[in-house]
Parts: C-alpha cells; structure tokens; sequence
C-alpha cells in the first residue's frame, strides 16, 4: 500500500474512533505542560533544578524536543533516572519498569500511563530510593552520581 493511502487510512480510522480528537488533546496538553516548565520570560522553571523521570533519557529528549519545535528552546541541567535507581539499590527485580518497582515498593499507581499517576508514584519512588541511596553514603548529587556510576562486580 502505498504511503499515502496508508496515512489517508490511518487519518479516516482515526477521525471514525475519535482518536484525532484525543491526539489533538494531547498536542495542547503538552503545549499547557510545556508553559509549565517556562516563565513569563521563556526562562526555564527547571533552572537549578534536577529533572527527574523513570527513564529519564526517554522523557529527557521528548521535553527537549517539545520545547526546541514550540519555543526554540532546549533543556540543560542535571537529571536523575529512577530506572537506573533502581538498578543499582533493588536486587532481585526481574525488570525495573515502573509497574514491578511500583509492586516492589507496594504502592499504588491507578492512573498507569497517564501522565500524573506516572509521575505521583515516580516521586514516591525517588523518595524511597533516596533514603536507601542515603543509607549507601550519598548525601548529595555529586555523591549520588558516584554511586549510579560504580560497576558491580
């Protein structure tokens, strides 16, 4: 099939499932999210502050990206990724997503893949990776980075 009819078939499922509707929801979703993280001046809110995610390289370059095609700018800072948390602190997991690091801690995530549930739970998760990193002698980023980059043996 070629690409065009392909996209025109895609865009006629779309319009009949109501799925352009929520696309374009989510477009102005990110763009309010995106007003977030600025001030009135186009200066990042982020600034002096670390951006943290599961996955954070994922999130990382979709914010970026967002910001550098809507407003011509790019995020810079330091960031923290519960994934690569999780790694190095909770042994024995079988994966680290975010749903078996939710079940480890036992919490609660009941909006899964939407964007506050994600990231209510996230925090909580940091929370209780801080304390153990703490308990490892990382007292503060610099420390915390050099516990996330040792090689396990």
């Amino acid at each position: 099939m070629p690409r065009e009819s392909t996209r025109q078939a895609a865009r006629q499922e779309a319009t009949r499932t109501g799925m352009e509707i929520q696309v374009r929801q989510d477009e102005r979703a990110v763009w309010v999210a995106l007003s977030g993280i600025l001030d009135h001046d186009g200066v990042a809110a982020l600034a002096g502050r670390v951006f943290v995610a599961h996955n954070v390289r994922f999130d990382w370059s979709f914010v970026d990206a967002e910001l550098r095609r809507n407003r011509g700018l790019s995020l810079d800072g330091p960031r923290l990724c519960t994934v690569k948390m999780s790694r190095r602190l909770i042994h024995g997991l079988t994966s680290h997503a975010l749903d078996h690091v939710t079940a480890h801690f036992n919490l609660d995530n009941g909006s899964r893949h939407r964007a506050a549930g994600d990231a209510l739970v996230t925090a909580e998760i940091l929370r209780r990776l801080l304390a153990m990193a703490v308990g490892q002698g990382a007292n503060t980023l610099d420390d915390l980075e050099q516990l996330l980059s040792r090689r396990t043996r």
